[in-house]
């Protein structure tokens, strides 16, 4: 059980430049589970507290090809679907 819920505290997340401005994306392994533009990291870190029940740790981008990803969703390039 602890494996559990060690693995859904287990939150990320990373600023994303977009069009719309500075995007934070909160995500477990390659799902995201937050998207908000917050004017800080502590106000998008208490959303998250708030919204999914764990304090986030910020890393300096998100994985893989996951910024690229939302980018190309909010510019209607591609559906967006996940890592």
């Amino acid at each position: 059980m602890k494996a559990v819920k060690d693995a859904l505290n287990n939150v990320r997340y990373a600023p994303v430049s977009t069009p719309l401005g500075q995007l934070y994306v909160a995500y477990r392994g390659r799902t995201i589970c937050r998207s908000m533009v917050a004017a800080t990291d502590d106000a998008f870190e208490r959303a998250c507290v708030k919204r999914l029940g764990a304090r986030p740790m910020r890393d300096a981008r998100p994985p893989g090809e996951m910024a690229k990803q939302v980018v190309d969703h909010l510019t209607r390039r591609r559906r967006f679907q996940g890592g």
